[in-house]
């Protein structure tokens, strides 16, 4: 799967909406995992 970033910059609808449309079918959740560790790393000081 090519990976999908989230986009912290979305309003909370969208973003969800882009959570919610992500595959996450049992065993495969990963690039989930990836994608939204991805820009909470970037928020840590």
């Amino acid at each position: 799967m090519a990976e999908t970033p989230l986009d912290l910059t979305l309003d909370a609808a969208l973003l969800t909406a882009q959570l919610v449309d992500f595959p996450s079918e049992s065993g495969t959740e990963k690039p989930l995992a990836d994608a939204s560790r991805r820009p909470c790393a970037r928020c840590r000081t």
